[in-house]
Parts: structure tokens; C-alpha cells; sequence
């Protein structure tokens, strides 16, 4: 790496890369409270990693600037890119490759939580109609007497 910012861009994106299989692994191992808490973590790092980046004026305040832009925007055209460009865009492609996966796990899971949810709920009807029923052939008793 070429320069102290490009290293430090690097080994922050490695940081989240790591954690984004961390979190796919707590997915596959139904820990959503771990997957929740390296979100966390990550979120902080990415956080480090925009605050790196000079804030484009030119973008909404909603949108997100992605890690780069604004170097690969002041490049002069027909330069190559570089290693680095090259290392940093190739962390960037795994990230987003697991993303994929952790997204895709999620949507299964709630899937699961669904059907789960539609199954309760039926189960909580059932057990209604059966008390109802139950209490309609109970003879009713006179306490009184």
C-alpha cells in the first residue's frame, strides 16, 4: 500500500470483511443477537471509513458516498488503476458477496419466523375453540346449593 490512508482504508475494509463473515456464521448458526452485535461493530467501522473520505457536495444528504469516489473522480482519465485500487476494490467485491449471502440468510429466517408466527396463531385458535367448546358442555353448578 502506497500511502498511510490507502493502508488504513485497506485494514478497515479487512476489519469489515472478517466481521461479515462473522455475521454469516452467526446467521448460519441462528445467533441473531451475535449477528446484531457485529452490526454493530461494523456499522462503526464504516463509520471510520466515510469520515476518511472528503464529503462530496455534489450527492444528496441521503446517499452514501462510496469509499473512492472521490479519489476515482480526480484521477485524470486514461490512468491505470492501481495495486491498491485493485486490493481495496477486491475487499470491497468480498464484502459485498457475503452481504449477499448474510441478506439471503436473513430473508430465509424471516421466512421461518413467519411460517412459525402463522403456526402460533393457528394453535391460539385451535386452543380457543376447543375452551369454548369445553365450556359449553360443562354443566353449570349451583354453588348456592
Amino acid at each position: 500500500m502506497s500511502s498511510p490512508t490507502t493502508l488504513q482504508k485497506f485494514e478497515l475494509l479487512r476489519r469489515i470483511f472478517r466481521l461479515s463473515q462473522e455475521q454469516n456464521r452467526a446467521l448460519e448458526a441462528d445467533l441473531l443477537e451475535r449477528f446484531a452485535e457485529l452490526m454493530a461493530e461494523r456499522e462503526q467501522l464504516i463509520g471510520e471509513l466515510l469520515a476518511m473520505e472528503p464529503a462530496p457536495e455534489d450527492l444528496p444528504e441521503n446517499v452514501i458516498p462510496f469509499p473512492g469516489r472521490a479519489a476515482a473522480s480526480a484521477r485524470p482519465s486514461g490512468r491505470t488503476v492501481s495495486d491498491d485500487e485493485v486490493a481495496l476494490a477486491s475487499v470491497i467485491r468480498g464484502i459485498l458477496y457475503l452481504d449477499e449471502r448474510n441478506e439471503s440468510l436473513l430473508r430465509e429466517k424471516m421466512g421461518q419466523v413467519r411460517e412459525a408466527l402463522g403456526e402460533i396463531s393457528r394453535g391460539r385458535a385451535a386452543a380457543q375453540s376447543y375452551r369454548q367448546r369445553v365450556a359449553a358442555l360443562r354443566p353449570t353448578v349451583d354453588r348456592a346449593g
